[in-house]
């Protein structure tokens, strides 16, 4: 690679990781001006990353893969955009909508308008997948990568946590509107908060445990003296752990059952995991299945400690209120009665809903959004939204299994990976967060940088 190269790539990864890190302060990038400034710099970011020749052969499958996907969501809905006039594939409701304006099907421009305009959210996190895939690509990278992305978190996190004790009134820099009860962070959302929390949390806490792992405490304490490199260890594991012990705090004060409930299984899964992998290499099955469920205990402890409110809440309004459920019923309906094999047009959700809105589920306020990533993806999408759904899980399920057998020495990061991966998939059947493009740039980033360090042996 040549001296310009190095130094262009090198300067393209810099701007990712800075991008990924503060975009959430631009209350998640849900604005056209936001979005389209994290456009322009990912644009930018994987230009430069095209300029390194020298690729590692996992990296550069997950690459195509990524373009592949965007390719097929780009063509899928430009052909949405394109045939609303075509009466044979479009849904029903079009037709009543355009009836009770008075005018013809095809003079409906905002569907078109709506499809191109969400195209365009939906390439945000494809574009951060594939910029962490080529930039983030080796283990020192990732090492700095997750560093900053912790660091900065650890920052907001704390700035906001004070600002929800002292001035409960204020989001950041601006008059805070609703959910002032709860911890929002830097989104409007509570939701979306405890899964940026919970993302966050999970991230540092697998590199805490993995610096533990590294500090060897117990011979420590018996010395009480430690020599640099150690000192260095236990430096980063004490950061490690106070900003997985800052993020928990944040996810808790969020009040979001499913948010809470979705991360701290997620955290489970990397606590018994990596503990079980850590046990196994020195001891027998016996014993490492006895420890891990141990800090299966542990972690469940923890939780009923500081999660007693979550607790009541769940006990006296369930995991899911019956409004909710009902909406799913009414999306469900929309689904089965229109072409849902084609969809009705990415980002249409909320000119269709009304149409098929129960009166048992409540008049009240306007649904934007379905509060479900998969009802949402399968009524606007169809059966693409499977396709890509279930080639975007392949992908990453076979990146991470791959991470877990051949990566001895970073294994901690798939098996973080993997409770990352969890606590969206359980979190996004219930809430609508990877639609918010500054968190799912972060998502994207994380997931994109973990499966290119776990295919960096050589592919099977």
């Amino acid at each position: 690679m040549s001296s310009a190269g190095e130094a262009a790539e090198r300067f393209g990864f810099h701007l990712f990781t800075f991008c990924v890190a503060l975009a959430p302060l631009a209350f998640g990038v849900t604005e056209p001006l936001a979005a389209s400034t994290v456009g322009l710099v990912l644009a930018a970011c994987v230009l430069l990353a095209l300029l390194a020749p020298d690729k590692h052969p996992g990296p550069l499958w997950l690459a195509r893969m990524t373009m592949l996907v965007a390719g097929i969501v780009c063509a899928w809905t430009l052909f949405q955009a394109a045939t609303w006039h075509i009466a044979p594939t479009t849904h029903p409701a079009w037709g009543v909508e355009a009836q009770l304006m008075g005018v013809s099907e095809d003079q409906l421009a905002f569907p078109r308008y709506a499809v191109l305009v969400a195209t365009g959210y939906v390439l945000i996190p494809l574009a951060g997948f594939l910029c962490a895939v080529l930039l983030v690509h080796d283990d020192m990278r990732h090492a700095r990568f997750v560093q900053l992305l912790v660091a900065v978190n650890l920052g907001i996190a704390a700035f906001c946590i004070a600002q929800y004790v002292l001035a409960p009134q204020w989001l950041l820099w601006t008059s805070k509107v609703h959910y002032r009860n709860a911890l929002t962070g830097p989104y409007i959302n509570p939701n979306t908060a405890a899964t940026h929390y919970g993302l966050v949390l999970i991230v540092a806490l697998g590199i805490a445990l993995r610096q533990y792992q590294r500090v060897d405490l117990a011979a420590y304490l018996d010395r009480k003296v430690a020599t640099p490199p150690e000192a260095r260890e236990l430096r980063l594991f004490a950061f490690y752990a106070i900003a997985a012990f800052t993020f928990f705090i944040a996810l808790m004060l969020t009040r979001s059952r499913a948010g809470i409930l979705a991360a701290l299984l997620g955290a489970t899964l990397l606590v018994v995991a990596f503990v079980y992998d850590a046990v196994r290499r020195r001891a027998s099955f016996a014993r490492a299945l006895g420890l891990s469920l141990l800090s299966l205990v542990g972690v469940l402890a923890v939780f009923s400690v500081f999660g007693e409110r979550i607790l009541l809440r769940l006990e006296h309004q369930g995991l899911i209120d019956q409004a909710r459920l009902c909406a799913y019923q009414s999306i469900w309906t929309a689904i089965a009665q229109g072409k849902w094999w084609l969809g009705t047009g990415l980002g249409t959700f909320a000119d269709i809903f009304p149409a098929y809105r129960q009166p048992a589920c409540g008049l009240y306020g306007h649904w934007e959004m379905a509060h479900s990533v998969f009802l949402e993806g399968l009524l606007t999408l169809g059966v693409l939204f499977l396709a890509c759904a279930a080639l975007a899980y392949y992908v990453l399920i076979k990146a991470f299994a791959h991470g877990v057998v051949h990566r001895r020495r970073y294994r901690y990061v798939p098996l973080t990976c993997l409770g990352i991966l969890l606590m969206l998939t359980l979190h996004s059947l219930v809430d609508f967060s990877l639609q918010i493009p500054g968190f799912a740039l972060a998502a994207a980033a994380v997931l994109g940088s973990g499966a290119a360090v776990s295919l960096r042996s050589r592919m099977p």
